[in-house]
């Protein structure tokens, strides 16, 4: 019980809160950037493909790759609830 207080004091839960924020504005960059190369990839494999050709790019792109933009605003989300609660609770 007294781990428990110590995880959610104001010492612990501000500088969580901050990180998470500042973690989910970085990962909404390599979401963006992530989005343009996936956009290029496949403004290339239109040039260069042949008439009826099935589109590769669909398949290339993993699950997290496509999601990065949710993970990034869930994070931001979650970190500025924690800061919020820090600051205003007890």
């Amino acid at each position: 019980m007294d781990l428990l207080k110590q995880l959610t004091s104001h010492d612990v839960l501000l500088p969580l809160g901050v990180s998470l924020v500042v973690v989910g504005i970085f990962m909404r960059g390599f979401a963006v950037s992530s989005q343009r190369a996936i956009a290029l990839r496949r403004q290339h494999w239109l040039h260069i493909r042949k008439p009826g050709e099935a589109d590769p790019t669909d398949q290339q792109t993993g699950w997290f790759e496509r999601h990065l933009p949710v993970i990034a605003n869930s994070t931001v989300f979650a970190g500025v609830v924690i800061t919020v609660v820090s600051l205003f609770g007890k």
